[in-house]
């Protein structure tokens, strides 16, 4: 998302992606240490230093946080809703006050971001913080597909579980092109 807004961004991770969201970045995406000459560094989804992991040491270069966990021990100034079942929330709240501002037009590609951080959080939205909210949100991000995301998980996802789980159908799914979209979701 801040990519799409011009800004200079990086993602840094101490360990290593699971491999079932290693799909999610491209190769080079995903960094190993804060590039020097870097602005303003944001945490997402950690809720006090000892959660930074080899960064704890630069808890103080954080400029801000975004996380939804109640308790911790905040580093930096925060953007903190305990009541949120996962930090992509938060995440999605600040992408759509943007885009419906104008400020940033109809990302898919942030939206499956989303949704993938929304499901991994929790627990495939089955743990008992999930809301009303998570759920709206989910749908949201999922709806944002591509033609090519559509027709697998209507052809490979009759035969794998994992894919067939993503609920794509003809009522849910707001279809992309390059120039338009070719479907409206009903919820």
């Amino acid at each position: 998302m801040l990519l799409r807004t011009g800004k200079e961004a990086v993602c840094i991770c101490d360990g290593e992606i699971p491999c079932s969201l290693d799909f999610l970045l491209g190769s080079g995406d995903l960094h190993c240490e804060i590039p020097d000459g870097t602005d303003f560094v944001i945490s997402v989804d950690v809720a006090s230093p000892g959660q930074l992991g080899i960064y704890a040491p630069l808890a103080d270069r954080f400029d801000a946080m975004i996380d939804h966990h109640a308790t911790g021990e905040p580093f930096a100034p925060c953007f903190l809703d305990g009541g949120a079942a996962a930090a992509a929330e938060l995440v999605y709240q600040v992408y759509d006050a943007l885009r419906r501002a104008g400020d940033i037009p109809e990302m898919p590609d942030v939206c499956r971001l989303l949704y993938a951080g929304l499901v991994d959080d929790t627990g495939n939205l089955k743990y008992s913080n999930v809301t009303p909210e998570t759920f709206r949100y989910a749908a949201y991000a999922r709806t944002n597909a591509t033609r090519k995301q559509f027709v697998l998980a209507k052809t490979l996802g009759k035969l794998f579980a994992a894919t067939r789980n993503w609920g794509y159908n003809e009522q849910n799914i707001l279809i992309h092109g390059t120039r338009k979209f070719y479907t409206k979701p009903r919820f």
